[in-house]
């Protein structure tokens, strides 16, 4: 994300806003909060209005932000083309019927936009739409309104020489490809379409346009299509349009009269009700199309049919961008395996997430992941990514070892963007909330489910999965660290044992014999790997799962004192980063993604006796676990 370093305050009491946060612009920006507060109210629909006006989302939940994501219409919410094109054109109107000459409109419209920009934040989005806009209007008053693409261009031009890096900026590359799809694809689209009353199919062909321009961008960046947008927009536009003007005049004319306030901020509550609605069809999974990584031939197909769109060939270009979007949504097939055993114990912070390749290239995974406060999907933002990138489509196995939020919380994403073959679960506890909200998830997605415990065994792919913890027992009252389920994979002479959360007394109870890879339990916590288990296990490589500066002080020194004097070698995802290990079933490749740690190991003589382990030369394995990390 281009973050080069970051610094952290433990409390807001020690901040001290600084003076020049007090210039007229802030005070306005205040004033106008404040007015929307009091006549729109509190809730999502006040937030509604504040977004699209001030460019200030704090007032909008996650799952809101979600639902316009999934439905497409989440441009109404950033603050950027739509919002300084309404500015633009209301400006423009209004000085046409004025009488102002083109020359003179041109230049107060700049001027307008330059000063509502500075208004907003001058956040990168509005400054570039603000660039865009103003080059098209200054290109109409020298008469160049042929040659939008290259005012376009031009502008693109220059904010690249002012800010080079921002070629590789999502923002910028969604702002100008959106814009040349609407210049260049929307009449032929339209030419395709018929006749409907109020400018209907303008609409339609321009919503079409800026999606077939955007598809390629949404799924390499967000992998993510959104079928629903090109009706939705026809909604959420012109009600978009409603909220922004209704919140400019209740904001500008309340102060001045206060009897405006009611009225105006009840039918900007309305405006902002009804935007609202039209997300709420996200909720549908269907709607919500996800996809892996753009797959070669559905780019080919897809750009030739947008060539030919904007070349005027309009029935053969968007038959085949169309079969093109088909393509992206699919993603072609899914990448077969190398006959060789993939583990990726990822960085999820303070959490657990493993997924596991099989030698055919079936895919399983070990919890998912998530945040205890819910601020973060990890889900969403890491998991699903990385499969995502492998080009999965669907998850054989979902194991949830327990119930507690950095375990399960990123899990709910993975069921709604993957199609699950079987979820095996633990103890169900009788009265925990984060088991309420997973067990509603997994009902919701209809997964074939398995409560499994010591004992069941199974073989996938070659690959031998037995459940060595916990006991079969009651159901508890709430998740506990150990009832964590304990899995043990074997491969060939190669065994990792992935132990979840349990602490001394769960590990007490297992029989893990000797094992290659140790997921270390609890993240390294002083109350787990004890020096008895670890005796009994004797790992070669440890990984530990862990966030950076957690509040927990994971891993403790107790425990990685104890680590270390077993012999075995120590990774850890808050140093290293994610921590892959590929193995053919007698070597070792590791390969972490931040640190660049890259180590080969072979076990010598007997596959089963890792007393004598040495570097070996490159392997295999090793060169499998370097492509995984890419």
């Amino acid at each position: 994300e281009g973050v080069a370093a970051f610094g952290y305050c433990k409390s807001a009491r020690l901040v001290e806003v600084d003076s020049a946060s007090r210039r007229p612009l802030a005070r306005v920006r205040a004033a106008a909060r404040a007015t929307l507060s009091r006549f729109v109210g509190g809730g999502p629909e006040e937030g509604v209005v504040r977004a699209m006006l001030l460019g200030d989302r704090a007032g909008l939940d996650r799952d809101t932000l979600e639902r316009f994501r999934a439905s497409g219409t989440y441009h109404v919410l950033a603050l950027s083309g739509a919002q300084v094109a309404l500015v633009a054109g209301l400006l423009s109107f209004g000085l046409r019927r004025l009488g102002v000459g083109r020359g003179a409109e041109a230049a107060i419209v700049v001027v307008a936009l330059s000063a509502y920009a500075a208004l907003v934040g001058s956040d990168p989005p509005v400054v570039r739409a603000a660039v865009m806009a103003s080059f098209l209007v200054l290109g109409r008053g020298l008469e160049l309104d042929g040659e939008a693409a290259n005012l376009l261009g031009l502008a693109a031009i220059l904010l690249l020489l002012w800010r080079p890096s921002d070629v590789a900026d999502p923002g910028f590359q969604l702002s100008f490809v959106a814009t040349l799809g609407l210049v260049l694809l929307s009449a032929p689209l339209r030419s395709l379409l018929p006749r409907f009353p109020w400018r209907l199919d303008s609409a339609l062909a321009a919503s079409a346009a800026a999606q077939l321009a955007l598809a390629p961008l949404l799924v390499a960046h967000f992998h993510r299509l959104a079928p629903a947008s090109l009706v939705l927009n026809l909604a959420a536009v012109p009600l978009a349009t409603a909220v922004l003007l209704l919140g400019a005049a209740l904001a500008a004319l309340a102060p001045l009269a206060p009897a405006l306030g009611p009225p105006l901020g009840a039918l900007a509550f309305r405006a902002a009700r009804a935007l609202l609605w039209t997300s709420e069809g996200a909720s549908w999974s269907w709607l919500d199309a996800r996809a892996p990584d753009p797959w070669p031939i559905a780019l080919l197909v897809h750009g030739l049919g947008v060539a030919l769109l904007a070349h005027g060939r309009a029935r053969a270009g968007a038959l085949l961008a169309s079969a093109g979007l088909v393509l992206l949504g699919w993603g072609g097939p899914q990448p077969k395996g190398d006959g060789r055993l993939e583990i990726a114990f990822l960085d999820v912070g303070q959490g657990d997430a493993i997924v596991v390749r099989s030698p055919s290239g079936r895919y399983a995974v070990v919890d998912a992941g998530g945040s205890f406060d819910g601020r973060f999907d990890v889900g969403e933002s890491v998991v699903a990514p990385f499969l995502w990138r492998q080009g999965v489509r669907r998850v054989d196995l979902l194991v949830l070892t327990h119930a507690h939020p950095d375990h399960v919380f990123g899990a709910p994403r993975l069921l709604r963007s993957f199609r699950i073959g079987e979820a095996w679960e633990g103890p169900a506890p009788r009265a925990d909330r984060a088991y309420m909200e997973l067990d509603g998830a997994l009902r919701a997605a209809r997964v074939r489910r398995r409560a499994v415990a010591r004992g069941v065994a199974a073989d996938w792919d070659g690959v031998r999965i037995e459940v060595l913890g916990p006991q079969p027992s009651r159901a508890p009252a709430t998740t506990r660290n150990d009832d964590s389920l304990v899995l043990r994979l074997g491969y060939g002479g190669v065994s990792a044992l992935l132990t979840g959360d349990i602490e001394a007394a769960g590990e007490a109870a297992l029989d893990p014999g000797r094992v290659t890879v140790l997921k270390v339990a609890h993240h390294g916590s002083r109350t787990s790997s004890s020096a008895a288990f670890l005796a009994r296990a004797r790992p070669l490589v440890s990984v530990v799962s862990t966030g950076a500066r957690n509040p927990f002080g994971h891993p403790s020194r107790e425990a990685l004192g104890r680590l270390r004097s077993s012999g075995t070698r120590i990774f850890r995802t808050d140093q290293d980063g994610a921590v892959v290990v590929t193995t053919d079933g007698r070597c070792l490749g590791v390969v972490t993604t931040r640190s660049g740690r890259d180590e080969s190991l072979c076990p010598l003589r007997n596959l089963q006796a890792f007393d004598d382990v040495l570097p070996s030369p490159p392997c295999q394995a090793r060169e499998a676990a370097r492509r995984l990390s890419r």
